[in-house]
């Protein structure tokens, strides 16, 4: 590898497309920018994993939760196809 080998930015490929256009815009580099920060809980913590009825039994559990998704999905009215798909 040359010595004089190195990464160019998008910036610096732009600036030699583009030259004269950036005029006294600051140049930024990625360990500038603070890292951004999440508050509360993930989602799965707060509903599963502290839910009393998730943790006394779990298979009872997701298997309600599924065959009530299936039964919602099943009662729902299609848009497009009303009347149901032609086999039912």
């Amino acid at each position: 590898m040359p010595a004089d080998w190195q990464v160019r930015t998008i910036r610096d490929c732009l600036e030699a497309e583009f030259p004269g256009e950036w005029g006294d815009a600051p140049r930024h580099d990625s360990a500038s920018v603070a890292p951004a920060r999440v508050g509360g809980k993930p989602w799965f913590v707060a509903d599963v994993l502290e839910d009393e009825e998730w943790l006394r039994d779990p298979d009872t559990k997701a298997r309600e939760k599924v065959l009530r998704f299936f039964a919602e999905r099943d009662r729902a009215v299609d848009p497009v196809d009303p009347q149901g798909p032609k086999g039912k």
